[in-house]
């Protein structure tokens, strides 16, 4: 058992190395990528070169050192760091920060922070949100969004495309579920699938191919921990050759002829 003072001790300890650990990350951002000038927290540029300090490469404001979301735009800064210190020549041959993923990334943290600071337009940042998320393929996480926005904002003028969108992306999801061998949580998401929209006929479909799956039970394969292995030690190891595993046959799952034999017994909600 520790001590009084020794807990004292080590809270005290974590204290400061975590002071010390912002600290220090402050003094990164703080310090001119050009000249290695020390600004002051609310310097926009380097009193020495005049080189930006924390540019908006979005919409090119210039913010104070210590903002992490720019003040005109709330396009997180960090990535934006990053990529001022190198060179714009450079920057644009490689298009780096250009993709279609890197974008929509830094837009999905600007929304998450507008949510958070500007709660009165939270109805259309959600939106927006969720349309991200369904842009990069990000189902899961859509899916958790768009039942978010329906429990919000019963009254919204979106909530009948929202269903449909979230009815969209539960089926795609489910699929992972199904490919996992997780069949009882496929039901799971497409019941959701085909209560938000009934007129979703291939979450209907699937919905009856995971049913009959999951009768059988789920098949999630667990990779079992490697054991060590204590080796002697010697000059030159031999390592034996790796068997190779062959992964337990998955069962054919035969498609029902129409979607209306569709079992969902035992679903819950």
């Amino acid at each position: 058992m520790f001590s009084k003072t020794g807990i004292r001790f080590v809270v005290c300890l974590m204290v400061f190395v975590l002071a010390l650990t912002t600290a220090y990350s402050f003094t990164g951002r703080n310090i001119c990528g050009k000249c290695r000038w020390i600004g002051t927290p609310d310097a926009t540029v380097c009193a020495d070169c005049q080189n930006p300090m924390n540019q908006c490469l979005k919409c090119m404001t210039l913010n104070r050192v210590d903002a992490d979301y720019c003040a005109k735009c709330a396009m997180p800064l960090a990535e934006m760091r990053v990529l001022s210190s190198i060179d714009p020549s450079v920057r644009t041959e490689l298009k780096l920060g250009e993709s279609l993923r890197a974008q929509a990334e830094l837009d999905i943290k600007r929304l998450e922070y507008l949510l958070h600071t500007d709660p009165d337009n939270a109805e259309k940042y959600m939106y927006d949100l969720g349309m991200r998320h369904q842009q990069i393929n990000f189902y899961s996480r859509e899916s958790a969004i768009w039942l978010d926005f329906l429990s919000k904002f019963p009254e919204s003028s979106k909530q009948n495309e929202v269903k449909v969108f979230a009815s969209e992306s539960l089926r795609k999801w489910s699929y992972l579920m199904y490919s996992q061998g997780r069949y009882s949580k496929a039901v799971e998401l497409l019941n959701e699938s085909v209560r938000l929209n009934p007129d979703n006929k291939e979450a209907r479909r699937w919905l009856a191919i995971s049913s009959k799956a999951a009768r059988k039970g789920d098949r999630v394969i667990e990779v079992p921990e490697a054991k060590a292995i204590a080796v002697p030690e010697r000059t030159a190891v031999e390592v034996p050759e790796a068997k190779a595993v062959v992964a337990p046959e998955t069962q054919a799952v035969e498609e029902p002829a129409t979607a209306d034999a569709v079992e969902t017994k035992g679903a819950n909600y």
